[in-house]
């Protein structure tokens, strides 16, 4: 009891020094103060505890006891509270940060997109800021409903829209609507024509007259498969069929490529030395504490480091310190090693090669290479397996009727 007296009202400790301490104590007793912790230090200094509001009142007592006292330490609730009265900044920092933590919450201060893959989140983010939601906005004021029915109307390729506001972030959750697909039009007559000259090694014909076989070497642009069907009994043409041919034929191919690089280049250095300014980000506003807004060096790598002011819980504040770093950099003349050189066109051809191919592999590829006035050119000829067919619309002929009148 005496330890939650002490912590809730204010007490004070004093040393009591004089020649008759005990009359001193004897004039608490008959006055009805009450003190508790009585300790002798020694005949001429006694130690006592009392309520700070009777301190005031026992002068008259310590004069006519020819005593003095001194406070060795005030405690209790009240001294604490006094003590940060005092304080009015750290008391007004302290309520703003309060009312900070109660109110921001209830704001918008960043976005997260969800579910979103060809629709990127910058253009779902600007149609909600054309729409009023953006940074700063009251989330109690956001309508689900129809803030989904205006983005639905500003971004066709969204199906499906939702916002969920929660300690000062936005949740937007998107279904993208799923195009139909292709209906394959089997109305048309189609053909299906070499896109390289090579020599057949396989054939998968579905649909369509096949015009070559396996073996056979076709040239570019030659009819491989025919939508044209004729069908004969005893050499005489009975129906004509026309289809949309479909099929994949594959070839062995040949391919050349020629690539030529400088065996010297420039590369950058860095000097050591570097400089760093900062920026303060508030929203969409940028405060600069620097006054060259240009770069610091004639050539310099840039190294910006952002960071913002988040909560405990990840909600992030649209209030940044921006460090971007300087570094100069000077720039050399460096020479590169004829096998390094030869190695890096190589693969750069390889890569080329592959990338024109419709469909298939590479089997061989042989490489020649020259060195000549500072360059290295390299000339790659590949051997290809690959599908070569590709679909044309048929050329169909239009009967005339030349019999004589």
């Amino acid at each position: 009891m005496q330890r939650i007296l002490d912590r809730t009202k204010a007490v004070v400790d004093i040393t009591i020094t004089g020649a008759y301490p005990e009359e001193f104590i004897n004039r608490l007793a008959a006055d009805s103060i009450p003190f508790w912790g009585l300790r002798k230090k020694d005949p001429l200094n006694w130690d006592i505890t009392m309520f700070a509001l009777d301190y005031r009142t026992i002068r008259k007592i310590a004069k006519r006891s020819m005593c003095r006292t001194h406070i060795r330490r005030k405690r209790g609730l009240p001294f604490r509270i006094n003590r940060f009265v005092k304080r009015r900044i750290l008391i007004l920092g302290i309520a703003s940060a309060i009312l900070a933590a109660l109110t921001l919450p209830l704001f918008i201060w960043t976005f997260e997109v969800e579910g979103n893959a060809t629709v990127s989140d910058r253009e779902i983010i600007r149609a909600l800021d054309e729409i009023g939601v953006d940074v700063g906005t009251f989330g109690y004021s956001v309508n689900p409903v129809l803030t989904e029915t205006k983005m639905l109307l500003k971004i066709p390729e969204l199906s499906y829209l939702t916002i969920n506001v929660k300690g000062g972030k936005a949740t937007v959750v998107v279904r993208e609507d799923v195009p139909a697909p292709e209906v394959l039009d089997e109305t048309v007559v189609t053909d299906l024509v070499a896109t390289e000259t090579g020599v057949i090694t396989k054939m998968e014909i579905l649909r369509g007259k096949s015009l070559v076989e396996n073996g056979q070497t076709v040239l570019k642009g030659e009819k491989l498969v025919s939508g044209i069907i004729e069908h004969y009994a005893n050499d005489n043409l009975l129906t004509v069929q026309t289809v949309r041919s479909m099929g994949e034929v594959y070839a062995r191919t040949w391919k050349k490529l020629t690539a030529t690089m400088p065996l010297e280049y420039t590369q950058k250095e860095p000097t050591g030395e570097e400089k760093t300014k900062y920026s303060l980000i508030i929203g969409s506003k940028r405060i600069n504490f620097y006054f060259n807004s240009g770069n610091s060096y004639d050539k310099c790598d840039k190294i910006i480091d952002t960071d913002y002011l988040t909560l405990p819980g990840g909600v992030r504040f649209p209030l940044a310190l921006e460090k971007t770093t300087e570094k100069a950099c000077k720039t050399t003349v460096a020479s590169m090693d004829d096998q390094t050189a030869e190695k890096l066109l190589q693969d750069y051809l390889a890569r080329s090669i592959q990338l024109q191919l419709l469909g298939g592999r590479i089997i061989r590829t042989d490489f020649e290479t020259d060195f000549g006035d500072g360059l290295i050119t390299v000339s790659a000829v590949a051997e290809c397996e690959q599908q070569i067919a590709t679909e044309v619309m048929t050329q169909i002929p239009v009967e005339t009727d030349n019999a004589p009148q």
